[in-house]
């Protein structure tokens, strides 16, 4: 290195995509939003806190809704999972949430029947407030973070033109 600033790559028209997600990408595309989707895969606009305490979060590209928050303080970016029973982490983001020890309890899959361990008085924290006193299940492998119906029916949550609304939670004995 001569010490020059390494910059990042242009790209031009005659840069060159692989599709995922179906597209045809013969046609004429814009190269910058094509950029765009290489550089924030799922994404495509954070979410965002009203002020009146709301939190929006519009739908990424795959379909789901992502929330960056923390369990027990440590951070995460939660799929939203309204098909899933209860909220569920990898054994990994278990460990590095402060979970020590988990009861054994049998749980069915799409794949068939596991043993997951189970957590309560855990703190989820989403961007507009927290779930105290919240159950979660540890599964080994997952490499995800699910907020999983149980948590979702304790918040107020509305859906709108590919947003996701989650309403301000109230604070409780006003601490």
């Amino acid at each position: 290195m001569d010490g020059q600033p390494v910059s990042r790559p242009s790209i031009d028209k005659s840069a060159s995509f692989i599709a995922y997600d179906g597209r045809d990408l013969s046609a004429n595309q814009n190269i910058a939003d094509l950029n765009e989707d290489v550089t924030h895969p799922f994404i495509r606009r954070p979410g965002r806190l009203m002020p009146n305490g709301d939190y929006e979060v519009q739908v990424s590209i795959d379909g789901h809704y992502y929330i960056s928050g923390a369990v027990n303080g440590f951070p995460v970016r939660f799929m939203v999972d309204s098909g899933a029973a209860s909220s569920s982490i990898d054994l990994q983001i278990a460990k590095n949430a402060g979970m020590r020890v988990g009861m054994a309890t049998p749980i069915n899959t799409a794949d068939g029947q596991i043993i997951a361990g189970v957590t309560e008085g855990n703190l989820i924290t989403i961007p507009n407030g927290n779930i105290a006193n919240a159950r979660i299940m540890v599964l080994e492998g997952t490499r995800s973070v699910l907020l999983g119906a149980d948590v979702l029916n304790a918040l107020d949550i509305s859906y709108s033109k590919g947003m996701m609304t989650i309403k301000a939670i109230k604070k409780e004995g006003g601490h």
